[in-house]
């Protein structure tokens, strides 16, 4: 008991085969931010696909989303943040900014790493 048999392997690399998306709640060197790092979500597109309720909020990094990990990785996923009060979403690295030194949103700070 306790181990993963056979059938659930074939499953979860079936799983796999489908959804190849990489979702990571550590930090990963190279990308464009840190897990914990207080955030600000701003407008960059003109199509406007960011949700209105969270616009201008600042928030919390909690996750990086690699829908393509061989393309994306480490550099361009997709970024998990929490707002406080609004829940979670997803959005590009564009659409944030650091958050103001004097932004409360978490117990640990930051501000938004560069890619170099």
């Amino acid at each position: 008991m306790g181990g993963v048999s056979n059938s659930q392997v074939q499953i979860l690399r079936a799983m796999m085969i489908q959804d190849p998306s990489l979702i990571v709640f550590e930090d990963v060197n190279g990308a464009p931010v840190k897990m914990g790092e207080a955030v600000k979500i701003v407008e960059t597109s003109e199509d406007g696909s960011i949700g209105r309720r969270f616009l201008g909020r600042t928030g919390t990094v909690v996750g990086l989303v690699y829908d393509d990990p061989e393309v994306q990785y480490p550099r361009d996923p997709l970024v998990r943040v929490r707002v406080e009060g609004l829940g979670e979403d997803l959005f590009f690295v564009g659409e944030l900014e650091p958050a103001p030194d004097n932004a409360q949103v978490a117990k640990w700070g930051g501000a938004l790493g560069s890619v170099t």
